[in-house]
């Protein structure tokens, strides 16, 4: 990514827009993010997409292309694919650009920076079975979300009441979606997957580091994980062998640059307990679960330049990506969790739904 998407991901991270990374065997995720006022460094309107979790493909307003993200879509997709990409993502530029408009008018605003965001796509589980997702954000709160079960929209407040009934007048944008989502989506990430499946079905184990900071008269036990793929991971503490789940505390799994990910789990302990602790971990690249000991204070230097080492190359992207999926974790219908990114005629990539927010 170039230097111009910095400013871009720390609006993003500020406002928390968006989700998503892989769940289950394999995922396709399309997030567009649209911005009322555009600077220097952020564009109008960025589309990213990732499969399990990995970069892909990125269009923005700041090029006027889709370019590849990885060397496998580069090495299996000619030209004319990329050329219709690119159309697509004209294609929703302009109904971002319209669509933000209509839903300031909704809340009633006329200034400030706002953004909308859309986090589309679709899940291949292990037993063959299939997911979608379809869920709008407005300035990184809930707006509107499609439920495949009712072939209805779930509007998050009063304001997107407005988009829901406009949508479901006639039914078509969510006919549209469900062909997409349960359709040309998996196809494409059938596809995808059999160009990428030596980087996407590798199995890279985690390197694990169990550190200690004692302040008060308490220990806090920190098991830190990375440098891991696939992204699924179980990381806990036990004491005397038992899982001490409800005092745990869990940092995000986060990407790093490199395609791999990281993540922590931390536990309060009594000095005098230390030694009654473990860090549990398991990962598809392990035989089977690992237990790890707080390492010695002899080895502390090494364990914290390891440690900043791996969150230098943690991508700011990640961290944003994680915001919007956990504020979306909501039980009501349409906003069912992604398990952690649409759909042109022949394209990969949705276009733009048939009528505008």
């Amino acid at each position: 990514m170039g230097p111009g998407w910095a400013p871009l991901l720390r609006l993003l991270l500020l406002l928390g827009v968006l989700g998503g990374a892989a769940s289950g065997p394999h995922s396709l995720r399309y997030f567009h993010v649209a911005v009322s006022e555009p600077s220097q460094g952020v564009p109008q309107f960025v589309s990213v997409g990732y499969v399990d979790g990995n970069p892909i493909s990125r269009y923005g307003s700041d090029t006027g292309r889709v370019v590849s993200q990885a060397d496998w879509m580069a090495a299996n997709l000619d030209q004319e694919y990329w050329d219709s990409e690119t159309q697509i993502g004209l294609g929703n530029q302009q109904y971002y650009r319209v669509s933000l408009d209509n839903v300031r008018g909704y809340y009633n605003q006329s200034r400030g920076v706002h953004t909308l965001q859309r986090m589309i796509g679709c899940d291949l589980l292990e037993d063959g079975s299939t997911r979608g997702y379809y869920q709008f954000a407005y300035d990184g709160k809930d707006y509107i979300a499609l439920d495949l079960d009712t072939m209805t929209f779930t509007a998050a407040d009063v304001a997107a009441q407005n988009t829901k009934r406009k949508w479901e007048k006639d039914g078509i944008v969510a006919e549209r979606q469900k062909h997409y989502l349960e359709n040309t989506c998996i196809e494409w990430l059938r596809r995808y997957v059999s160009y990428g499946q030596a980087v996407l079905e590798r199995k890279e184990p985690p390197t694990v580091r169990v550190s200690a900071t004692e302040a008060h008269g308490f220990l806090t036990l920190h098991c830190h994980a990375f440098g891991f793929y696939p992204r699924p991971i179980d990381v806990s503490w036990l004491k005397d062998g038992e899982v001490r789940e409800q005092d745990t505390e869990w940092g995000g799994i986060v990407p790093n640059s490199d395609g791999t990910y990281y993540t922590r789990a931390s536990i309060e302990a009594r000095p005098e307990d230390r030694d009654r602790y473990r860090c549990r971990v398991d990962h598809a690249s392990l035989p089977e679960p690992q237990l790890f000991a707080s390492e010695p204070e002899s080895n502390l230097l090494t364990i914290l330049l390891a440690l900043a080492a791996a969150l230098l190359v943690a991508t700011t992207v990640g961290a944003g990506v994680a915001v919007w999926r956990c504020r979306s974790g909501k039980k009501q219908k349409g906003y069912g969790v992604a398990p952690c990114a649409e759909g042109g005629s022949d394209g990969s990539n949705s276009s733009a739904p048939v009528l505008s927010a």
